[in-house]
């Protein structure tokens, strides 16, 4: 997905979630998972900065938990994203 805007913020449902990249392999996980400020683009094609946790780490990549709560069924629920 290009970083121009697909839709407008809030359309979809998961517009403003972290998009994810391919899972690095190797990877070795972050214990504890560290506190950290990601710089992301979001699935609306905006770039922002994110408070996440680190939980892995791989070749050029970091593993982050994302709360991803509300989405279509509206249940609490996160999501590890592989981000750049």
């Amino acid at each position: 997905m290009s970083a121009t805007h697909r839709s407008q913020p809030g359309t979809d449902w998961y517009a403003r979630w972290i998009v994810t990249q391919p899972e690095p392999k190797p990877q070795w996980l972050v214990t504890p998972p560290r506190p950290a400020i990601a710089h992301v683009r979001l699935y609306d094609g905006t770039w922002t900065d994110v408070p996440v946790s680190v939980v892995a780490r791989g070749a050029g990549v970091l593993c982050v938990l994302q709360d991803v709560s509300g989405g279509p069924t509206g249940l609490p629920r996160v999501w590890l994203t592989p981000d750049l």
